[in-house]
């Protein structure tokens, strides 16, 4: 899938004729048609709790051109990428364990929350719950970053 951060979500549902993947729940996640290919997208945008509001604003900020279109600078990579996989799943996923071996030399997930812990307060970014539905949430991980 391809993930997008916003300004406004239904700008870009518009500009993408987009459609939701559900329409039962309060989710972010849709879908959209090139050819006969389906293209699954996660559509962010300032304001949703998936990230802490001023979190969101300094991504899109500190955003580097990327051949056609733009992607998050390193750092915010790096620690958005360590949220998203300390917050919103249940466990680490394989897939990013060597990513965070590389960068933190370690893929311990106390030592990794810490380490978030310290990043989180120093940019003065605070844990929030997301307002997406069909987002997992890891309660015992958001409390630990709280406190």
């Amino acid at each position: 899938d391809i993930d997008i951060l916003c300004e406004s979500k239904k700008r870009i549902v518009d500009l993408l004729y987009a459609k939701p993947a559900r329409e039962d729940i309060l989710i972010y996640n849709y879908q959209l048609y090139i050819g006969k290919q389906r293209i699954a997208i996660d559509i962010r945008e300032i304001g949703d709790e998936y990230y802490d509001s001023n979190w969101e604003k300094e991504m899109l900020k500190k955003r580097v051109s990327y051949k056609n279109f733009y992607i998050l600078e390193s750092e915010e990579y790096i620690y958005s990428l360590l949220y998203h996989s300390l917050i919103h799943k249940k466990k680490i996923a394989d897939k990013y364990r060597e990513i965070f071996r590389q960068y933190f030399y370690t893929d311990d997930e106390i030592q990794l929350l810490e380490k978030l812990k310290k990043y989180m307060h120093k940019k003065g970014y605070k844990p929030v719950f997301p307002l997406d539905k069909g987002v997992n949430f890891n309660r015992n991980n958001f409390m630990i970053l709280k406190n």
